[in-house]
């Protein structure tokens, strides 16, 4: 029975002897201090009527010490900074704001060891907006006879908002150029912007969109008797039918007569004006189908009486 004792007893006290081995080798690895570098997102909360005149860091690199039981989450942690640019806070002076320790919210026992960069250099400048034309070009020429009757960029203009220094430098936005062939195929195609400054904001999110109008000098297809469909309660002064003069591509010619249900006149009735006459002069909208293009529509305006 002793001696069982004294067995089950040896055993014991080594296996307390390998816990406590495994114990101590596990606080030794964690309590050992280490460096570590830890990236930090910055956020600015700024006056109304003011902006960054150049853009400012988006983060800075905090140089951190302590034990290792600590670096996982910390380094996983996603952590940020709000700095207040106000003239009333000690740590924005004279164009440098000023990071410290404490601006981070570390567990304890791990230090800063330093901040990298701890001054930052932030340039403020008076908030300004303008209107702002949006400019297009257009490279190549159209195949003859066709020409360009109107080409018209949506929108005009576009309010820009910034600094004012970087704003009085701004006349226009500009749009890539645009091949000429491209408007033959589409004749309504989306403008890219290039060279936009990231420190203006634009107030325009929809597409820069280009509406290119062509016609033609010359003709080569007649199309008669073609009734206009009316929009809105507006009627015809004289039942009148129009003829037009079209353009009709080379390739195209093959299969004209399934293009000639593609032809479409629309007649909008004006919107009632006490101060004009009832019956009024109404221009034709013309829609013709991909490869043919308008040289001439008669009659070019009509009556309609308005109720």
């Amino acid at each position: 029975m002793f001696k069982k004792y004294r067995r089950y007893r040896k055993h014991l006290i080594k296996l307390l002897s390998l816990l406590l081995a495994i114990f101590v080798w596990i606080y030794v690895l964690n309590s050992e201090r280490l460096k570590f570098e830890k990236i930090v997102k910055l956020e600015y909360r700024l006056k109304d009527q003011v902006v960054f005149a150049i853009n400012p860091l988006q983060e800075v690199t905090f140089v951190l010490e302590g034990p290792r039981a600590f670096m996982r989450n910390l380094l996983e942690r996603e952590d940020s900074i709000l700095i207040d640019i106000s003239y009333k806070n000690p740590q924005f002076k004279r164009g440098q704001y000023t990071l410290k320790e404490s601006d981070l919210s570390l567990p304890y026992g791990v230090k800063v060891d330093r901040i990298i960069p701890r001054r930052l250099n932030l340039q403020l400048d008076k908030k300004i907006s303008k209107d702002l034309p949006v400019r297009f070009s257009i490279e190549g020429s159209l195949p003859d006879p066709l020409f360009f009757k109107e080409v018209v960029v949506d929108p005009v203009l576009v309010k820009a908002e910034g600094a004012r220094a970087i704003i009085n430098l701004v006349n226009e936005i500009k749009t890539k150029p645009v091949q000429s062939n491209l408007l033959i195929e589409e004749r309504v195609i989306n403008l890219e912007t290039f060279n936009l400054d990231s420190r203006i904001r634009y107030h325009h999110s929809k597409n820069y969109t280009l509406y290119a109008n062509i016609a033609a000098n010359k003709f080569n297809r007649k199309i008669s008797q073609v009734s206009a469909r009316i929009i809105g309660e507006g009627k015809l002064v004289e039942n009148q039918k129009f003829e037009l003069e079209v353009w009709v591509m080379e390739e195209k010619l093959n299969s004209w007569k399934k293009l000639l249900k593609e032809v479409q006149l629309v007649l909008r009735t004006p919107d009632k004006d006490p101060l004009k006459a009832k019956m009024q002069e109404v221009t034709p909208i013309v829609s013709l189908p991909r490869g043919v293009y308008l040289h001439k529509i008669k009659p070019e305006t009509v009556l309609i009486n308005v109720p």
